[in-house]
């Protein structure tokens, strides 16, 4: 089998910690979910499951929305 169609699920892997081996968190005010076991989803977005199905986020001061 060839070793690049074996890892067609690798998006579902669960996370690492950072390059700097700090663990990531979800940016969102007032949100300090751990994302070290998180989804590629969460991981690259940094937030957390429940703030993706939010209709829209606050991070930074800023709106943010994860539409669809």
């Amino acid at each position: 089998m060839d070793p690049v169609l074996s890892t067609a699920g690798s998006s579902k892997r669960p996370c690492t910690l950072s390059s700097s081996g700090q663990v990531i968190s979800c940016l969102v005010d007032g949100c300090r979910a751990d994302l070290s076991k998180c989804r590629d989803y969460y991981h690259r977005h940094k937030v957390c499951k429940m703030h993706t199905k939010t209709p829209r986020v606050i991070i930074g001061g800023h709106e943010q929305r994860f539409c669809q």
